[in-house]
């Protein structure tokens, strides 16, 4: 990419928010920069900032072209700088928000969880657009097509695609899912296998058995694969048609995975987070908090990570 003489805001964002990182403050249950599990084991992260949002963190969702997530918790949603400042409130139910995306141009963010329906909001002003399910079923995962599609996971054992409010229905059992792209949605079930559909049609255009025990949680790049953890304790990256590009063994069950270039970050029940590098072979692990990770999401370098005594955690990789 060409230098620029002006930055963007995403740079200007950035610049901010390093900045901000001498102000903040450390709640002691977060390990400090570079702590690895093992003496001599490689230094994966770098912890830059950390804040504590109050109650426990259930899901994290980055908002594009910024440096703002949504963070889910019990009865809370809010958009929040990296700093952990608030950037916008929304009024949710009771329950738990354990699931939250947005779409592509970050105008729109949709979420849901135990006794919050799948709902859509305004995320440039917080105002309700559209409740998409009621609260019978809760809802376990959420994702956005490039071109505006919304996947849903209920656990009812069925996945929910909307064109608008249109649903299609795909009568499948989801633990978790994420788009591909606008043809492919990519499922993780309780079976250890991922599928992929196609997410107008309902139709399976492929699978492949991924872990030995449930999958937990999916990250996609289509330009690089599948990045999946799973009941067995492994962290894995594979090709879009399953082929393995490289595994790990995780220290810890995991909660959590997000997937940035080659580079797979996976959180777990312990605190404990496992980076893997599919192109160096270079796998490190480090504590990251006492409590359980429980979202995690990243854009280039920055790993943004969610914990369940409520610190919000910044980090950057090697």
């Amino acid at each position: 990419m060409m230098a620029s003489s002006t930055s963007s805001p995403v740079e200007r964002a950035a610049l901010l928010l390093l900045l901000s990182v001498a102000a903040c403050t450390s709640t002691g249950s977060t390990a400090d920069a570079g702590t690895s599990e093992d003496a001599g084991a490689p230094v994966v992260a770098d912890l830059q900032a950390q804040s504590n949002v109050g109650r426990a963190i259930a899901a994290l969702a980055w908002r594009p072209a910024t440096m703002e997530v949504a963070v889910g918790q019990s009865g809370a949603l809010d958009i929040r700088e990296l700093s952990g400042a608030i950037v916008r409130g929304f009024a949710v139910a009771a329950g738990q928000v354990s699931a939250a995306a947005f779409n592509v141009d970050g105008t729109t963010l949709a979420t849901g969880g135990q006794n919050n329906p799948l709902k859509v909001w305004d995320a440039t002003n917080s105002e309700a657009i559209a409740t998409l399910s009621d609260t019978v079923f809760p809802i376990r995962a959420v994702s956005y097509s490039p071109s505006g599609l919304l996947a849903a996971s209920l656990s009812n054992n069925t996945i929910k695609v909307f064109q608008g409010t249109t649903p299609t229905t795909i009568n499948q059992q989801a633990t978790t899912l994420t788009f591909q792209d606008d043809n492919a949605l990519v499922v993780g079930s309780a079976d250890g296998m991922i599928r992929r559909y196609g997410p107008t049609s309902g139709i399976m255009v492929g699978s492949f058995q991924a872990h030995s025990g449930g999958v937990t949680a999916v990250a996609v790049d289509p330009a690089v694969g599948i990045a999946s953890v799973g009941g067995d304790r492994k962290m894995r990256l594979s090709r879009i048609n399953g082929d393995v590009v490289k595994e790990w063994d995780l220290p810890g069950d995991p909660t959590c995975v997000t997937l940035t270039g080659q580079k797979v970050v996976a959180g777990t029940y312990d605190g404990t987070v496992a980076v893997g590098n599919a192109e160096n072979g270079v796998f490190g692990t480090f504590t990251a908090s006492s409590t359980p990770v429980r979202a995690v999401v990243s854009q280039g370098s920055t790993v943004v990570m969610g914990m369940e005594d409520g610190t919000l955690a910044v980090w950057t990789l090697r």
